[in-house]
């Protein structure tokens, strides 16, 4: 993935992981490998359910079996990163739950990483975010 496209999504998932490790020292092997073994790519299919009208589509993961993926359009940098954050947060979710609901995907991260992903209502498009201060907590100065 090119770097431009790849920067802001992987950089939050880096960190994500760099998180993940010093909140839980003590994880087994099995587990530190889960989380890290993660990547981030850019998936054609996600652009074009954007071209048939889900302007949602920004991320997925699970279409690409035996791998930890998060599949990213490259339109996902032109959020803001609080939003960026709660997709990819929302989709790490969904690997440790085995793809479950949208629901579970948020749980997991709300009572493992102790972020809760928000759906603000002033959105059109009601994409997954994380509040300001949470993004200045786990990552750092907050970027539009």
């Amino acid at each position: 993935m090119a770097d431009q496209q790849r920067s802001k999504a992987a950089k939050i998932l880096e960190q994500t992981q760099k998180n993940f490790i010093k909140m839980y020292p003590k994880m087994t092997d099995l587990v530190k490998y889960a989380i890290l073994s993660i990547e981030i790519r850019v998936c054609p299919e996600i652009d074009r359910d954007r071209k048939r009208g889900n302007k949602r589509a920004f991320a997925h993961t699970g279409h690409v079996v035996n791998k930890n993926y998060i599949c990213v359009s490259k339109y996902i940098n032109t959020l803001c990163d609080t939003k960026i954050a709660g997709i990819i947060l929302h989709e790490v979710g969904h690997i440790f739950t085995g793809c479950g609901s949208e629901p579970e995907a948020d749980k997991w991260v709300k009572d493992i990483l102790g972020i809760t992903i928000r759906y603000p209502g002033s959105d059109p498009l009601q994409l997954q975010t994380i509040h300001h201060r949470t993004y200045k907590k786990y990552y750092g100065r907050k970027k539009r």
